[in-house]
């Protein structure tokens, strides 16, 4: 017989053995593992850089001055083109009868539709004068407050759609005798839409004082624009006000008026507001004709404002023309 003692003292050195060459085995893949060097992975290639697109200096005989700084060319915005029964000048504008006797008429610049397989969106770019000018008709007066509304039609006179405009409301500038204010239409409607009817539903007057707004201001131009871009910027009027915090409320109200000979898709003033010393309280941009919206079309003039509360009042005003866009034809 053999000894159970002896065996059993056999099978567990055995056991040690072989727990102690696993635990150097996996020292030894650990110790190898921490001492050999990574593979080197080669960094990324470095992005391409794209060298800022040139600007050419002003050409020789244009209106720009010396004060004109760096220039920011804007690529002209290019109207879409017309097709049968679709694109600009698609829909016809009615409003010359509802205008009539109301002391206002209604100037239509475009007015289209773009058709799609189910729908459409009818647009116009339209401007409303006040023909109060103090004539034969009676005094001059200016338009206070004016809710325009738009009709969409088809064909055979059936309401399409509608939609209220509030041009002048007794918040914003008054409307001057002679002046016009636009009214930019955009609804969806029906593919079937044929013609836009306008017509003035709630409007007020007030007297009119005429007010001398002096010399055009001097407009530093921070673009660069041809021959057939120009603006003329007057000051309309000058508010101040304190709010009860102790700030001041200054605002300047300026016309611009498109003097050039192509109509703007977008427009942008900065107005500088200074103190007593000179120095520069506040630059606001005031944005006269946005690309998404109606353009301010040659001849036409607009009235902007500006307001912020600020913590000093302004003693002076200055303008730059930051954006001039213009439509190409």
């Amino acid at each position: 017989m053999s000894d159970p003692t002896k065996s059993g003292g056999t099978s567990g050195r055995v056991v040690v053995l072989a727990i102690f060459a696993c635990v150097l085995a996996l020292g030894i893949g650990i110790w190898a593992l921490i001492n050999t060097s990574p593979t080197a992975v080669p960094p990324p290639p470095d992005p391409p850089r794209s060298s800022p697109p040139a600007t050419d200096a002003p050409p020789s005989g244009s209106d720009a001055s010396t004060d004109d700084v760096e220039f920011y060319p804007f690529e002209p915005v290019t109207a879409p083109p017309t097709f049968e029964g679709q694109g600009r000048g698609s829909l016809q504008v009615l409003g010359d009868e509802a205008f009539a006797g109301t002391g206002m008429s209604v100037e239509s610049r475009d007015a289209w539709i773009d058709r799609g397989p189910e729908r459409a969106w009818a647009y116009a770019h339209l401007l409303v004068r006040n023909d109060r000018t103090g004539d034969a008709n009676g005094p001059a007066q200016q338009l206070r407050a004016l809710r325009v509304e738009v009709v969409v039609e088809d064909a055979d006179g059936r309401v399409l759609a509608e939609r209220s405009h509030l041009p002048v409301t007794k918040v914003s500038p008054a409307l001057h005798p002679g002046g016009t204010v636009p009214v930019e239409v955009a609804i969806e409607v029906p593919s079937d839409a044929a013609r836009v009817r306008v017509s003035p539903q709630d409007f007020a007057y007030e007297p009119y004082v005429a007010k001398d707004m002096g010399e055009p201001l001097a407009v530093r131009k921070l673009v660069q624009s041809g021959p057939e871009v120009a603006v003329e910027v007057r000051t309309r009027d000058v508010v101040r006000d304190a709010a009860p915090d102790g700030r001041f409320g200054d605002r300047v109200v300026l016309e611009v008026k498109n003097t050039g000979t192509v109509p703007l898709r977008a427009l942008t003033l900065n107005v500088a507001r200074l103190d007593e010393q000179g120095e520069i309280l506040q630059v606001d941009p005031v944005r006269v004709a946005r690309p998404e919206g109606m353009p301010l079309f040659e001849g036409e003039t607009r009235v902007v404002s500006t307001y912020e509360l600020l913590v000093a009042p302004v003693a002076e005003f200055r303008v730059e023309l930051a954006q001039a866009t213009p439509v190409s034809q």
